[in-house]
């Protein structure tokens, strides 16, 4: 039961991420014209890394060089994937480039399928493309037209970044405290940020105390809350799942910037959006039975199996020397006859 307890927590806590990021929509459109692309990352990420060590300070000495270099690749990805959003705008449409940055859920099977060779379930792929249908609803406009532009294809580079940055996130994370591999994921970022802003963009002359305080808002919530969670979560919930709870984002984005900015949702938004929290639901209602019946399922081991456990056994003690002694006559002892069973 704890393990199913861990699942779901994992499944709320990536809601919240998408949540918390679908809500730094309007706040960055509120800051943006006022800090340049490159010093917003750079001051957000930042602030974001300073926050976590203060909270964490206690857990930095468990910083090591497996970590660090974990670090490093996701702060790669993930910066990469702010500068394909960036640059991807500026020579395409808002609507297309909504749609094709949010492309991950659909990437992230492949990345799977292609370099760990893992299967995806059919009631996660239904739900990805019933998700996907419903990022097409949110952006397509009358306008938008089926062509593909190089801002579309740049565009394209970031829902892959992306989508490479859960996948990797999901892999590392199990062996990683989460707090540590966010932090130093976001210090590294806030160095890339920073680098590209000195060379591309010149500093704002004044920045007032209302847009410092949205800084506050995106560097505690948006960044270092999210993150963790995301750091965290991803331990218990498959990277293919995640990609789809995470879809909810561009959602929320517009449920905020509706609420908070007067944004116009629109028919297709509302029918967008509904698709959207219906593949997710339709997913997690199924990956919850399958989990169900997995946990309660007892098998009676026999000779075959208490043969494969001593090895297990003697595997993890050449892994680590801290692990107890157990010997296949232990095994037998602790496992009940098949007369008591019977």
């Amino acid at each position: 039961m704890k393990h199913i307890k861990k699942e779901t927590l994992g499944t709320y806590g990536l809601i919240f991420v998408a949540l918390f990021w679908g809500l730094g929509f309007p706040a960055l459109k509120v800051v943006s014209d006022t800090i340049p692309t490159f010093y917003l990352i750079g001051l957000r990420f930042f602030m974001a890394a300073v926050l976590l060590c203060i909270l964490f300070f206690r857990r930095l000495k468990e910083i090591n060089k497996a970590l660090i270099s974990s670090a490093f690749l996701l702060s790669i990805f993930l910066f990469l994937c702010y500068v394909c959003a960036t640059l991807g705008i500026k020579y395409t449409t808002s609507a297309k480039a909504s749609f094709f940055s949010c492309l991950g859920l659909l990437v992230i099977p492949v990345i799977l399928r292609l370099f760990y060779k893992e299967k995806i379930s059919n009631r996660v792929t239904i739900s990805i493309l019933i998700c996907t249908a419903g990022l097409f609803m949110i952006s397509y406009t009358s306008g938008m037209g089926f062509y593909l532009s190089a801002g579309d294809l740049i565009c394209m580079g970031c829902s892959v970044t992306g989508a490479a940055h859960v996948v990797i996130t999901g892999r590392v994370a199990k062996n990683q405290d989460p707090a540590m591999l966010a932090t130093v994921q976001l210090l590294f970022i806030s160095v890339w940020s920073f680098a590209a802003a000195i060379f591309l963009e010149d500093f704002p002359e004044t920045i007032t105390p209302f847009h410092w305080s949205v800084m506050v808002f995106l560097s505690v919530f948006c960044t270092a809350a999210a993150f963790v969670l995301l750091c965290a979560c991803q331990r218990y919930i498959s990277s293919a799942r995640a990609g789809v709870i995470l879809s909810i984002e561009p959602v929320s984005g517009a449920l905020f910037s509706a609420f908070l900015l007067g944004d116009q949702l629109g028919v297709n938004g509302i029918i967008g959006g509904a698709m959207i929290f219906s593949g997710m639901i339709y997913m997690e209602l199924g990956e919850s039975k399958r989990t169900d019946s997995n946990v309660v399922t007892y098998v009676s081991p026999n000779k075959a199996d208490l043969s494969l456990c001593q090895t297990c056994v003697s595997l993890s003690q050449t892994d680590s020397h801290s692990q107890p002694d157990v010997h296949l006559s232990q095994i037998k002892e602790n496992t009940p006859s098949q007369e008591h069973q019977e």
